[in-house]
């Protein structure tokens, strides 16, 4: 019995799995980057602006407003009044939303 072209055998098949297990981990952010985020999140608690904050998983966590900044790990508190605690190395991006001079002061 043959095999079409198109599908290779069952033996290369396993041996690309393993080699996939076998790789090492992506490497983990920077602690520069790491750094550069919090005082990211640090700037817009000070000033009261909402942010929102993308994930490495691709997830979005929209008007949310830094209550807290750790070395590692922020506290957010979302618009529907939830808290959330987010590790640093989990945040690919930060976007501060500022106000303008005619919305004012919080």
């Amino acid at each position: 019995m043959t095999q079409p072209l198109t599908i290779p055998p069952l033996r290369y098949r396993l041996r690309a799995a393993i080699a996939q297990l076998r790789a090492p981990a992506p490497a983990a952010p920077s602690a520069a980057v790491s750094a550069a985020i919090g005082t990211e999140l640090n700037a817009a608690r000070r000033h009261g602006d909402t942010i929102t904050v993308r994930t490495r998983g691709g997830h979005t966590l929209p008007a949310a407003t830094p209550t807290t900044v750790a070395a590692r790990y922020t506290v957010l508190t979302t618009s529907s009044d939830g808290r959330v605690i987010l590790p640093l190395r989990f945040i690919e991006s930060v976007q501060r939303h500022t106000r303008t001079v005619s919305e004012g002061p919080a």
